[in-house]
């Protein structure tokens, strides 16, 4: 499947807003109680799920990547399929864990985020760091999953190279399977390491089960591609997991990514509602009136253009946060002052827009100057 689909792009867009806006908005100043204020800070606080649709559009794609190449009987499989990915991923993480370095280095003690990086940096380089995040609570922590989706990418080419369709299908079932016993498993076993330092949101055991659903997905749709139940078996699923997505919301209030009690399988359902999502991206037009909405709706050209630059944006929106409320939001604040629309104080929105614009506007320069050269000499390393 190397068409390009807009809605994919799109959905890139939605995932990348909304973890930055989790990670870096003040939301926590929302009013709570007012239904404007109330309603956004819910969604923002569930921004984590912005990662979880990577994880299952990263098992989609790269999947189905390896399938077409290993029908297709590509020369140099894995050598090719490897070039690709250190040509997209490694330039922008490593030129930014570069400047993190050097900054602490020449502003020691200035910020204790940076210097908790570079105290570990060696986890960082290796795309490790998110096992000891749990031990350590780097204050820039987002890249862990970047590390989780590395890890994936080092072993999961062999599998779905070495083995049928058939047996890879009932390996991500498996695989689903495992990662929602390991959580409830890391939950009784120690509540504490599990919820409160998130070791059953951080490790990659725990994780593995929206890239198996994204993976479950590139499989079927091949495996099966006429099949006459594969549409209303997707219905079910997007039916019954925003139905139970309601309910958590309805009873706990919150969208959590780790709790101690049933709704540790969150994180599982919120992956089988994106896959869904997914597949109604790259069904054909006309099949039903909500599902055309939806996907004119995630294909808006603004989002298809975060989507685009969704990977440094992701990369720089925690550093990019950081700087900003140490050295620009004090004076921000006074300058607003405290008044608020409905519940939403007017410094959360101006700290919105200029986080978003900042962080955008560096994504492009990122664009230009490393990303565009290194993915111009991927054409050389085709599958």
């Amino acid at each position: 499947m190397k068409t390009k689909i807009p809605a994919l792009d799109g959905l890139r867009g939605i995932a990348v807003l909304w973890v930055m806006l989790h990670n870096g908005s003040f939301f926590a100043v929302l009013d709570f109680d007012t239904v404007l204020g109330g309603n956004l800070w819910r969604l923002l606080h569930a921004g984590w799920l912005g990662v979880q649709l990577f994880f299952v559009l990263s098992g989609f794609l790269i999947t189905g990547i390896l399938l077409d190449a290993k029908e297709h009987k590509s020369g140099n499989i894995f050598k090719n399929f490897y070039m690709r990915r250190v040509l997209r991923i490694f330039p922008v993480y490593y030129v930014t864990l570069i400047a993190i370095a050097l900054f602490a280095y020449f502003q020691a003690g200035v910020s204790v985020w940076a210097d908790s990086i570079a105290d570990h940096m060696t986890w960082f380089a290796l795309y490790m760091n998110n096992w000891l995040h749990p031990f350590v609570h780097f204050k820039l922590g987002h890249f862990w999953s970047l590390a989780v989706e590395e890890q994936f990418y080092l072993l999961w080419p062999f599998v779905v190279i070495f083995v049928s369709r058939q047996i890879l299908l009932k390996i991500c079932l498996l695989l689903i399977a495992f990662a929602m016993a390991f959580r409830f498993g890391m939950a009784l076993i120690d509540p504490q390491f599990a919820v409160a330092d998130e070791g059953a949101y951080l490790w990659t055991p725990c994780r593995i089960d929206a890239l198996a659903v994204g993976a479950l997905l590139a499989i079927v749709i091949r495996e099966y591609p006429s099949h006459q139940n594969l549409g209303r078996i997707v219905n079910l699923a997007t039916i019954a997991s925003l139905l139970y997505c309601l309910a958590v919301i309805y009873l706990k209030y919150t969208f959590s990514s780790v709790e101690a009690d049933w709704t540790m399988l969150n994180q599982t359902v919120a992956a089988i509602l994106f896959g869904a999502c997914i597949y109604h991206c790259i069904t054909p037009a006309g099949i039903g009136m909500v599902r055309d909405l939806f996907v004119r709706a995630v294909s808006v050209s603004w989002l298809r253009t975060c989507g685009k630059y969704s990977y440094a944006m992701y990369i720089f929106h925690a550093p990019m946060a950081l700087l900003l409320k140490e050295k620009v939001y004090p004076g921000i604040n006074v300058h607003v002052g405290g008044g608020n629309f409905f519940g939403v104080p007017y410094f959360f929105v101006v700290d919105t827009i200029l986080f978003v614009a900042c962080t955008f506007g560096l994504a492009i320069v990122s664009w230009m100057l490393i990303e565009k050269p290194f993915l111009d000499a991927k054409k050389k390393w085709e599958l």
